[in-house]
Order: C-alpha cells, then sequence, then structure tokens
C-alpha cells in the first residue's frame, strides 16, 4: 500500500508551487487544508509543514481512533487557503465537498483533487466559481469539458505515476507470488529502475529545482489542448523520477 505516494506528493508540490509563483504568495501565508490523512495525505502534511504552510487536518477515522487534533471537514474548508483532497472513495466521501462545503470555503481558496474524482462534486465545483487543480474527475476518461477548460491546472489521473512507484509496486507483487510459491525472489527489484530516495527538500530548493523534474503546466497545456487525448496521454504517460 502506498506506492504511488511519493509520486502524488510530487504532483501537489507542483501544484502548489504553481500557485504560489503565479498568485505571488509564500507558504508562510498560507494554510493548507488536507482531507484524508493516509499514505499520501500524512506526507503532504510533513512536507508542507516543512515548506512553512501552517496545515488543518481532516481524517475522521484516525482522530476517533487516535485523537490527534484533526478537525471536522467543514472547519477545513472554511479556515483553509487552498484544500487537498485524499481520501479513498467510498460511501462517506463520495461528494464530500458538496456545494454547501464549496460554498463556505474563503473567496479565492483553491481545491486541489488527486484522489477520486467523485470525491468532489464536479458540476457543484464548476459552478462554485472557486480556482481548482485536478488529476481525477467524474466521468473519465470525458470529464465535463467545461471544467477541465476552467481548471488552473488539468492532468490526466496520474498524480501517482512515478518511475519508483511502479518499480515499488512491481517488486511488491513479485514478493507476494514469490512467498506464496516459495521462490528464492528475496528482495527482487526491477533491472534497471530507480530506487526510492526520500530526502528533506525545503521550499528554496523545491523552486528551483521541480519544474526541471516535472512541468506540470506543460502536462496541462497538453491535456486542454487535447480533451479527447485523456485516456491516450495517459496510458502513454512518462513515469516521472522521483527525488525527494
Amino acid at each position: 500500500a502506498g506506492c504511488n505516494a511519493r509520486g502524488v506528493l510530487q504532483w501537489v508540490a507542483a501544484a502548489l508551487e504553481y500557485l504560489s509563483r503565479t498568485q505571488g504568495w509564500h507558504p508562510s501565508e498560507r494554510t493548507l487544508g488536507i482531507v484524508g490523512v493516509g499514505h499520501v495525505g500524512s506526507l503532504v502534511r510533513e512536507y508542507a509543514g516543512r515548506w512553512g504552510f501552517r496545515t488543518i487536518c481532516c481524517d475522521p477515522p484516525r482522530e476517533e481512533r487516535e485523537r490527534c487534533g484533526f478537525v471536522p471537514v467543514g472547519e477545513v474548508a472554511r479556515a483553509a487557503d487552498i484544500v487537498t483532497f485524499h481520501t479513498p472513495l467510498d460511501a462517506t466521501t463520495r461528494h464530500l465537498a458538496d456545494a454547501a462545503l464549496l460554498a463556505s470555503m474563503k473567496p479565492g481558496a483553491v481545491v486541489l483533487n488527486s484522489s477520486r474524482g467523485p470525491v468532489v462534486d464536479n458540476r457543484a465545483l464548476l459552478h462554485s466559481g472557486l480556482d481548482y487543480c485536478l488529476d481525477v474527475w467524474e466521468g473519465e476518461p470525458s470529464p465535463d469539458p467545461q471544467l477541465l477548460a476552467g481548471a488552473r491546472l488539468a492532468t490526466p489521473h496520474i498524480a501517482g505515476y512515478s518511475e519508483q512507484g511502479k518499480a515499488m509496486a512491481t517488486a511488491m507483487a513479485v514478493a507476494a507470488v514469490a512467498r506464496r510459491f516459495d521462490l528464492p525472489l528475496a528482495g527482487w527489484y526491477p533491472a534497471g529502475a530507480a530506487l526510492p530516495t526520500p530526502r528533506p527538500i525545503g521550499w528554496d530548493e523545491l523552486r528551483a529545482t521541480l519544474r526541471a523534474a516535472y512541468d506540470i503546466e506543460a502536462e496541462s497545456r497538453r491535456l486542454k489542448a487535447s480533451p479527447g487525448d485523456f485516456e491516450r496521454l495517459r496510458d502513454n504517460y512518462g513515469y516521472r523520477r522521483e527525488y525527494f
């Protein structure tokens, strides 16, 4: 589980760097709301805190188990300048971001969704007046054309597509088969694939290096220019290399 977490972290980092650069703010001036604090959300929380964001988090199951100071989703929506969603899709999270929740957000707030498309009510988002950056969509692979055209950033469900994430997922599958059939494949990893290199990275280094590693704006332009190619762009995606 969580093989693609750092790939999604890289997508969120790219979206935040883009918003900071184009809107002219520093992370110390923004509150980031994180809805869902599992594998991905925990990484986003850790790195966002290092970059200077104030974070406010919602994860009801974890709050019930751990009493860790997380708050209801409505409180996140009212307090945050940017809200990023990292929840699974189930009966409790479908349209979690509905018209009422979106209307409660600050003027000028931004919605990021890289979890599952229906976590955010796409029609309500389109009519909310909020800015948004989306990697996942209702109706994939044919998202609402107006919603796609209006996104600050639009990508074709590839947030978790990193070279290391793919290699780790393959290695875990091989390990499971090896255990089941008692095969001598302990520690197997795809030949030639980059190893994960998790490390701290500060905001200044991120700003200086991220666009060379992952140009999210170019990716967004490609999808907006050819919305009908959503599936092709996803299927033929060149996996990104993680570097933090």
